[in-house]
């Protein structure tokens, strides 16, 4: 759980709306540094087809309250996963952070 704007937002609910669009095969959601809101929504996408996050964001806003809505929204190949097959969302979350140089809340 991550909390915008002094409301809590779990990323299962936000992962669960993004993959009943077509377009998306797999999607990560976690919280990242806002300075405004505390956090914001950070989605990780890998495509079935081709979308824009643009479309994606308009997508959630049919299906999520607006503070659910992830404000950064990145394609990606693969997501990452242990011997499980579980996705390791803090490994995956320290690379996104460290690759775009930001600092934990």
């Amino acid at each position: 759980m991550y909390i915008s704007g002094g409301e809590n937002v779990y990323p299962v609910e936000v992962e669960r709306v993004l993959l009943q669009h077509e377009a998306i095969k797999e999607a990560v959601v976690f919280g990242i540094p806002h300075e405004k809101w505390g956090e914001c929504g950070a989605a990780l996408i890998v495509k079935a087809q081709e979308v824009s996050s643009d479309e994606i964001k308009a997508y959630c806003l049919e299906k999520l309250a607006k503070f659910k809505v992830p404000s950064e929204i990145h394609f990606i190949d693969t997501v990452p996963k242990g011997d499980t097959g579980k996705i390791d969302r803090k490994t995956l979350k320290k690379s996104f952070m460290i690759q775009r140089n930001i600092g934990e809340v």
